[in-house]
Protein backbone atom coordinates (compact mmCIF):
# COMPACT_ATOMS: atom_id res chain seq x y z
CA UNK A 1 0.00 0.00 0.00
CA UNK A 2 0.75 3.62 -0.86
CA UNK A 3 2.47 2.51 -4.39
CA UNK A 4 0.96 1.45 -7.86
CA UNK A 5 1.87 -1.83 -7.38
CA UNK A 6 1.00 -2.80 -4.58
CA UNK A 7 -1.63 -5.86 -4.27
CA UNK A 8 -4.60 -6.97 -1.85
CA UNK A 9 -2.16 -9.14 -0.59
CA UNK A 10 0.54 -6.52 0.57
CA UNK A 11 -2.13 -4.82 1.89
CA UNK A 12 -3.61 -7.65 4.01
CA UNK A 13 -0.13 -8.49 5.21
CA UNK A 14 0.73 -4.89 6.27
CA UNK A 15 -2.66 -4.72 8.26
CA UNK A 16 -2.00 -7.61 9.68
CA UNK A 17 1.59 -6.52 11.12
CA UNK A 18 0.04 -3.80 11.99
CA UNK A 19 -3.04 -4.44 14.44
CA UNK A 20 -0.47 -7.21 15.44
CA UNK A 21 2.16 -4.99 16.63
CA UNK A 22 -0.57 -2.97 18.11
CA UNK A 23 -1.87 -5.52 20.03
CA UNK A 24 1.45 -7.30 21.70
CA UNK A 25 2.41 -3.73 22.52
CA UNK A 26 -1.08 -3.43 24.39
CA UNK A 27 -0.99 -7.04 26.25
CA UNK A 28 3.42 -5.87 26.99
CA UNK A 29 2.54 -2.37 27.70
CA UNK A 30 -0.65 -3.17 30.50
CA UNK A 31 1.64 -6.00 32.20
CA UNK A 32 4.53 -3.55 32.49
CA UNK A 33 2.83 -0.85 33.71
CA UNK A 34 -0.53 -1.45 35.07
CA UNK A 35 0.32 -1.11 38.88
CA UNK A 36 1.05 2.52 38.83
CA UNK A 37 -2.01 3.72 36.59
CA UNK A 38 -4.19 4.65 39.53
CA UNK A 39 -1.10 6.15 41.75
CA UNK A 40 0.05 8.39 38.77
CA UNK A 41 -3.50 9.27 37.20
CA UNK A 42 -2.66 12.97 35.47
CA UNK A 43 1.15 11.94 34.76
CA UNK A 44 -0.16 8.84 32.57
CA UNK A 45 -3.44 10.48 31.11
CA UNK A 46 -0.80 13.40 29.79
CA UNK A 47 1.64 10.49 28.77
CA UNK A 48 -2.07 9.30 26.46
CA UNK A 49 -2.05 12.63 24.76
CA UNK A 50 1.41 12.94 24.26
CA UNK A 51 1.83 9.01 22.57
CA UNK A 52 -1.76 9.40 20.27
CA UNK A 53 -0.03 12.92 19.14
CA UNK A 54 3.47 11.19 18.32
CA UNK A 55 1.55 8.31 16.87
CA UNK A 56 -0.84 10.39 14.53
CA UNK A 57 2.79 12.26 13.28
CA UNK A 58 4.24 9.04 12.74
CA UNK A 59 0.72 8.00 10.19
CA UNK A 60 0.95 11.22 8.59
CA UNK A 61 4.74 11.25 7.84
CA UNK A 62 5.12 7.10 6.81
CA UNK A 63 4.27 7.87 3.27
CA UNK A 64 7.20 10.12 2.81
CA UNK A 65 9.19 6.77 3.31
CA UNK A 66 10.09 4.98 -0.04
CA UNK A 67 11.05 1.66 1.26
CA UNK A 68 7.60 -0.49 1.94
CA UNK A 69 9.60 -2.11 5.01
CA UNK A 70 10.50 1.02 6.84
CA UNK A 71 6.66 2.38 5.87
CA UNK A 72 5.29 -0.62 7.09
CA UNK A 73 7.57 -0.37 10.25
CA UNK A 74 6.49 3.17 10.75
CA UNK A 75 2.78 1.90 10.86
CA UNK A 76 3.36 -0.54 13.41
CA UNK A 77 5.55 1.96 15.81
CA UNK A 78 2.62 3.93 15.58
CA UNK A 79 -0.17 1.29 16.14
CA UNK A 80 1.80 0.30 19.41
CA UNK A 81 2.12 4.02 20.43
CA UNK A 82 -1.66 4.04 19.90
CA UNK A 83 -2.13 1.12 22.23
CA UNK A 84 -0.28 2.71 24.82
CA UNK A 85 -2.57 5.60 24.76
CA UNK A 86 -5.31 3.60 24.67
CA UNK A 87 -4.29 1.82 27.89
CA UNK A 88 -3.30 4.58 29.82
CA UNK A 89 -6.18 6.93 28.80
CA UNK A 90 -8.77 3.69 29.56
CA UNK A 91 -6.85 3.06 32.73
CA UNK A 92 -7.11 6.63 34.07
CA UNK A 93 -10.50 6.91 33.53
CA UNK A 94 -11.81 5.19 36.22
CA UNK A 95 -9.75 7.44 38.88
CA UNK A 96 -11.01 10.62 37.08
CA UNK A 97 -14.42 9.41 37.10
CA UNK A 98 -14.31 8.34 40.93
CA UNK A 99 -12.79 11.94 40.91
CA UNK A 100 -16.17 13.34 40.18
CA UNK A 101 -18.08 11.18 41.33
CA UNK A 102 -20.20 12.52 44.10
CA UNK A 103 -23.41 10.23 44.07
CA UNK A 104 -21.47 6.77 43.40
CA UNK A 105 -22.29 7.70 39.88
CA UNK A 106 -19.26 6.22 38.47
CA UNK A 107 -20.72 4.60 35.52
CA UNK A 108 -23.23 7.56 34.44
CA UNK A 109 -20.09 9.95 34.39
CA UNK A 110 -17.60 7.45 32.15
CA UNK A 111 -20.61 6.80 29.47
CA UNK A 112 -21.13 10.76 29.10
CA UNK A 113 -17.69 10.98 28.96
CA UNK A 114 -17.43 8.66 26.68
CA UNK A 115 -20.25 10.57 24.78
CA UNK A 116 -18.39 13.61 24.83
CA UNK A 117 -15.25 11.62 23.34
CA UNK A 118 -17.20 10.75 20.43
CA UNK A 119 -19.01 13.83 19.85
CA UNK A 120 -15.50 15.96 19.60
CA UNK A 121 -13.88 12.67 17.51
CA UNK A 122 -16.89 13.65 15.26
CA UNK A 123 -16.40 17.55 14.92
CA UNK A 124 -12.62 16.92 14.62
CA UNK A 125 -13.10 14.75 11.90
CA UNK A 126 -15.39 17.32 10.19
CA UNK A 127 -13.18 19.56 10.81
CA UNK A 128 -9.91 18.17 9.24
CA UNK A 129 -12.12 17.07 6.06
CA UNK A 130 -13.01 21.03 5.86
CA UNK A 131 -9.19 21.78 6.18
CA UNK A 132 -8.36 18.86 3.81
CA UNK A 133 -10.76 20.36 1.30
CA UNK A 134 -9.42 23.98 2.30
CA UNK A 135 -5.49 23.15 1.51
CA UNK A 136 -6.45 20.86 -1.66
CA UNK A 137 -8.57 24.37 -3.40
CA UNK A 138 -5.60 27.15 -2.03
CA UNK A 139 -3.33 24.91 -3.43
CA UNK A 140 -4.55 23.53 -6.37
CA UNK A 141 -3.11 20.03 -5.00
CA UNK A 142 -2.26 18.49 -2.20
CA UNK A 143 0.45 19.95 -1.17
CA UNK A 144 2.27 17.74 2.00
CA UNK A 145 4.32 21.02 3.13
CA UNK A 146 0.96 22.34 3.86
CA UNK A 147 -0.88 19.53 5.11
CA UNK A 148 2.20 19.28 8.07
CA UNK A 149 2.33 22.42 8.72
CA UNK A 150 -1.42 22.36 9.47
CA UNK A 151 -1.22 19.29 11.40
CA UNK A 152 1.36 20.74 13.52
CA UNK A 153 -0.40 23.77 14.19
CA UNK A 154 -3.43 21.94 15.21
CA UNK A 155 -1.78 19.33 17.57
CA UNK A 156 0.00 22.64 19.66
CA UNK A 157 -3.54 24.24 20.21
CA UNK A 158 -4.48 20.75 21.06
CA UNK A 159 -1.55 20.33 23.72
CA UNK A 160 -1.86 23.88 24.90
CA UNK A 161 -5.89 23.46 25.31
Amino acid sequence: VGSSTANATSAIVQFIFRDLSGLMGNVLFSWSFSHSFGIYVKQWRLFADIVNDIALTLELFSPLFASKFIFVCILCVASVFKAMCGVSAGATRIAIAKHFAVLDNETDIVSKEGIQETFVTILGMLMGLALTHYLSTETGDDDAQDSSHAFVVVVVIFMVL
